[in-house]
């Protein structure tokens, strides 16, 4: 049965386009060439301003090391035997502390702390040379004079080599009476560190390159990683297609646009999709949608981008298109060429299918964002209407500011049972007793009030609500229904299924679970579905009705009469009941056609074996001439308004109390 709408239904007749925020995951994102460039020489410049200091440091190490052992050597082999008298005046250092120095710098040399000695005055005269090195000079330099006077302590490169080894001259201030004023020079010729200093300097770098190696090698790869996952995360793993990031990021080639320029997104669906995984598997699904891929690439411009969005969901992105026109005829073309393709899963034939919406850039949105929310109201808009490719437009929205507002409002209200049911009951025509009732959901608004079907059920069609709308509405019917029951009045409950909830959902799992919560018997529980539900998808809702029919649920077909193409599927559905649309039988006695068709609806479900259920019976002629025909059931305003639960128990309560035949409103 159709929504209700009565005169003060909540009613929306604005339609503006509201643009919704998509909020993107932040990636890791590769950087320029140049850049890279760039950030490998800081490395390398960086490792040599590192390794500069480093070297540095390693040789005023060796500096430092080399005073403390000259020092070390004056102690042991010079305090203990020159002293500050010997220093003084112009005579030549005495032969016993000579000989005494001689030995002290021959141990010295033999555990190899030294090459060689000499001790000179303050006034620069030669006192002592080691015998084992004598020197032909009898004066010290005096460039070496001044630095000793200035520095205290300095080294420089010997001037003579031992072994085949280098050596290294520390020069000291002596201060043999510790005064703090100098009294003389000790020359100690030591082993040369330059080849350790050279091998450490070396080996820092040799560290030093090497780890600027692998952190240049490590940028490289992180940043051609990061490539590899941009194209990845840019690419549907399963075609090789763009995705939904990809779509996003071509938004960039749209700006900077003209106002006379168009682009166009086309978003596709594929009818009957679930049939296919449901009944080869979803690796046959996935086969197929690769196959789909290849097509729908090869029927469009090589300049357009071609994504896929997720599921059985692909879209077209046209940079450059003419006009709407343009665009509705590539989906048209689009669409016929799946339908003509040869595609084939598991062996087996499959007729391929889909649906389309259109919207354009910048008469319906002005980014991809909004393109891809209008082309999908179209795409729903087409499969509602069975009309293939839809362009979208005001009419087939109905997302304007008011409804955006009232669609929050309803996830608010299914969540906290904002939401009632009423009933309106059924009478058998040849006794006029009740045997079952149909449940209509109503909405009672804080501020709209009481809202009908008509309000909020076409709302909750194309945003996805009507499944959890329609999973509240089987729960609380069929508790009532139980309640019932319970209490001697067995009535069946009859619920409406929406096209969307009949096969976008695991329906006969719904309905087991629910009947098995409420405790009710499923032969008290009749769902009604359309003819467009089962035009949408007929092998799809076939599968569902022959489950629920396999469970004992009676189904019947609602608003027959007012669709063409389901009688040849009619023989091979498992349905209980038709229910003429009201439209035919409110008119019944005045139009001469109305009745003609409403007679041969009656005559074609009695030859395949259906009961017939009238609606929108508002008379008592009309009542009388639907029993003449043999219609079974009956209702409308002539029998009772659709009513509350405990306001149905009294209604009920009273027919029996004063007969049925009494009882008609």
């Amino acid at each position: 049965m159709r929504p209700e709408v009565s005169p003060g239904a909540f009613a929306h007749t604005r339609c503006v386009r509201v643009d919704m925020v998509d909020v993107t995951r932040r990636h890791l994102r590769p950087v320029p060439g140049w850049l890279l460039g760039v950030a490998v020489a800081a490395v390398v410049l960086a490792s040599a301003l590192v390794g500069q200091q480093l070297a540095s440091h390693v040789e005023q190490r060796a500096v430092r090391q080399a005073g403390l052992t000259a020092q070390t050597v004056v102690a042991m082999a010079v305090e203990q035997t020159v002293t500050v008298d010997h220093l003084d005046g112009a005579q030549p250092l005495p032969t016993s502390v000579a000989a005494a120095l001689d030995r002290n710098v021959e141990v010295l040399a033999q555990r190899g702390l030294l090459y060689g000695l000499e001790v000179w005055r303050s006034d620069g005269v030669l006192l002592f040379a080691d015998a084992g090195h004598p020197t032909t000079e009898t004066r010290m330099p005096l460039r070496e004079q001044q630095r000793t006077a200035a520095e205290s302590t300095f080294l420089q490169p010997g001037d003579r080599t031992v072994g085949g080894q280098d050596t290294v001259e520390v020069f000291l201030s002596y201060d043999a009476d510790h005064d703090g004023s100098a009294d003389g020079t000790v020359e100690v010729v030591l082993p040369s560190v330059r080849a350790e200093v050279t091998h450490d300097i070396v080996k820092l770098y040799v560290a030093l390159g090497l780890a600027t190696f692998l952190v240049g090698t490590a940028l490289v790869q992180t940043n051609r990683r990061a490539r590899i996952r941009q194209a990845e995360a840019l690419r549907d793993p399963l075609t090789g297609l763009g995705n939904r990031m990809a779509l996003r990021r071509a938004e960039g080639s749209l700006r900077g646009r003209t106002e006379s320029d168009r682009a166009a997104l086309i978003l596709f669906d594929l009818d009957r999709f679930k049939a296919v995984n449901d009944t080869l598997g979803h690796q046959a699904g996935d086969a197929l949608l690769v196959q789909v891929a290849e097509v729908l690439t090869s029927l469009v411009s090589p300049t357009d981008l071609v994504v896929r969005l997720g599921g059985d969901e692909f879209a077209v992105l046209i940079p450059d298109v003419p006009n709407a026109e343009a665009a509705l005829t590539t989906a048209r073309t689009v669409i016929d060429g799946l339908h003509q393709g040869a595609f084939a899963v598991q062996g087996v034939l499959l007729d391929v299918r889909a649906s389309a919406g259109v919207a354009m850039l910048p008469d319906d949105a002005t980014d991809v964002a909004g393109l891809l929310q209008r082309a999908d109201i179209a795409m729903y808009a087409a499969k509602r209407l069975g009309a293939g490719v839809v362009p979208y437009s005001c009419e087939v929205d109905p997302h304007d500011v008011d409804q955006l507002q009232l669609l929050a409002e309803l996830r608010y209200a299914i969540d906290h049972d904002e939401l009632v049911l009423h009933y309106q009951p059924k009478a058998e025509l040849d006794s006029s007793e009740v045997l079952s009732v149909e449940a209509l959901v109503r909405w009672v608004h804080p501020r709209h009030g009481l809202l009908q079907p008509g309000a909020f059920i076409p709302m909750a069609e194309v945003t996805g609500l009507i499944q959890p709308l329609t999973a509240w509405v089987l729960e609380q019917a069929c508790r009532q229904a139980a309640l019932w029951r319970s209490a001697g009045r067995p009535l069946a409950v009859a619920v409406n299924i929406s096209p969307r909830s009949l096969v976008g959902g695991d329906l006969p799992t719904i309905v087991l679970d629910t009947l098995t919560r409420t405790g009710l018997p499923a032969h008290l529980l009749e769902l009604e579905i359309t003819e467009t539900a089962v035009m949408a998808d007929p092998a799809g809702a076939t599968a569902v009705l022959q489950q629920l029919d396999a469970m004992g649920i009676r189904v019947s077909l609602d608003d027959f009469g007012t669709g063409y193409t389901s009688m040849a599927l009619l023989p091979s559905l498992p349905v209980h009941a038709l229910k003429i649309d009201r439209t035919f039988i409110t008119g019944m006695l005045g139009a001469q056609q109305d009745a003609a068709v409403a007679e041969s609806l009656l005559t074609l479900a009695h030859r395949f074996g259906l009961r017939v259920v009238a609606e929108g019976v508002e008379t008592l002629d009309v009542w009388d001439r639907l029993r003449e025909l043999g219609c079974e059931q009956a209702q409308g305003f002539y029998l009772a308004r659709p009513m509350p639960a405990d306001t149905l128990d009294s209604w009920l309560q009273q027919r029996t109390s004063v007969g049925a035949s009494s009882a008609r409103v």
